[in-house]
């Protein structure tokens, strides 16, 4: 650091259960030498003198998830990067400029008590001494991660769906079941059977693919299995219709197979695909958006090693503006005549909470400090 710095840095932590009883915790940080940007404006910063790095990993013990075990953490990481001393490493902490973290324990490090002194074996003024306590990172802001606002809001926005459990029961049943190669091979065999080998051809392309899962807690899932689903429709609306009874589906589990069988044979269940898949497709949208950088914006360019991937402060309240825009135009578009099998009110209510979630878990764009941050 006295070397090279000070510079600008801008951390993310995170930590994540690896196996029972163990959790990683993890810290990222992208920082710039400050004598590398002087007097240039953001387009003419080279980006080889941008540093994406991990600091060292840090193991968690059992019951050790608390803040202040993870702080403690989160400083053993920063002291094995840049701190031979205490001074030396609050002088780092100086300049972080931003603390991107999930909106769980790690929101609250940012904003937490300097206890750099205490890795050093300093000892620490207690909260009752009225000695001024300062922050771990006196000049960052903490923001949260855009993943997980999106994700919050995903997860309201479908779960307001009235048929929502129901539904995910049956697509499951239906993804999971073709995910066995041997499903989807009997399947394109019937098909053909039935149609003719060059007719089959536009049906049966589609199960080539193995089919995407559902994941409890990934969120993005749920728009590449609707998906998925969308385009085997035409198949399995073809091919089930022509069965009498699912046990033409030669399986041995037939509660499965009936179920599978009785979903694609439904127009209920294809419309509250179409409704899900809609709904969540403005969210997919925002997710790739946010992955990227405002230097490499069409989607054919490689973004992927550029160092501002990412970096999306400048131009980001403009896009939730457009993504609920767009949420608007979508439920407008939800009609009676459109949904035959499903009542377009509970589809319009679920787009609403989407709206208004979305709009209320990113006011804080609108608000300072995070004004005068993105435009420094």
């Amino acid at each position: 650091y006295l070397d090279q710095g000070p510079f600008f840095r801008y951390l993310a932590f995170d930590a994540s259960p690896q196996r029972p009883r163990i959790e990683i915790f993890l810290s990222k940080e992208r920082c710039i030498r400050r004598r590398d940007l002087a007097g240039k404006k953001a387009e003419e910063i080279d980006p080889q003198h941008v540093e994406d790095k991990k600091l060292p990993l840090s193991t968690l013990g059992q019951g050790r998830s608390r803040l202040v075990d993870k702080v403690q953490a989160h400083v053993h990481q920063c002291r094995l990067d840049y701190g031979t001393n205490a001074s030396i490493l609050r002088r780092a902490n100086q300049d972080a400029i931003q603390c991107l973290s999930d909106m769980s324990t790690e929101l609250a490090i940012c904003d937490s008590r300097d206890v750099v002194g205490a890795v050093f074996g300093e000892s620490l003024p207690s909260l009752s001494s009225g000695q001024n306590q300062e922050y771990l990172y006196p000049n960052a802001l903490t923001v949260p991660g855009i993943q997980h606002i999106l994700d919050l809001v995903r997860k309201a926005s479908v779960e307001r769906l009235q048929f929502w459990t129901s539904w995910q029961a049956r697509a499951k049943n239906v993804v999971q079941f073709f995910h066995s190669e041997n499903h989807r091979m009997f399947l394109q065999k019937f098909v053909r059977d039935r149609c003719g080998n060059r007719n089959a051809d536009e049906l049966v392309h589609v199960l080539n693919k193995v089919p995407e899962r559902f994941a409890a807690w990934r969120w993005e899932s749920v728009f590449r299995a609707s998906e998925h689903l969308q385009q085997l429709k035409p198949c399995l609306q073809f091919a089930f219709g022509k069965m009498e009874s699912f046990q033409e589906l030669q399986t041995r589990d037939s509660v499965v197979a009936k179920d599978v069988w009785s979903a694609a044979r439904d127009p209920a269940f294809w419309e509250q695909t179409e409704a899900v898949f809609n709904l969540v497709t403005p969210f997919h949208q925002f997710t790739k958006w946010i992955r990227r950088c405002d230097c490499h914006p069409e989607i054919g360019e490689n973004f992927r090693m550029c160092p501002f991937k990412g970096c999306r402060a400048r131009t980001i309240s403009q896009k939730v503006d457009g993504v609920c825009a767009d949420l608007v135009s979508r439920r407008d578009s939800v009609t009676s005549s459109s949904f035959q099998h499903t009542d377009p009110y509970v589809v319009q209510s679920a787009y609403s909470l989407g709206i208004s979630s979305l709009r209320t878990r990113f006011q804080w764009l609108h608000e300072l400090p995070f004004l005068i941050w993105k435009a420094v």
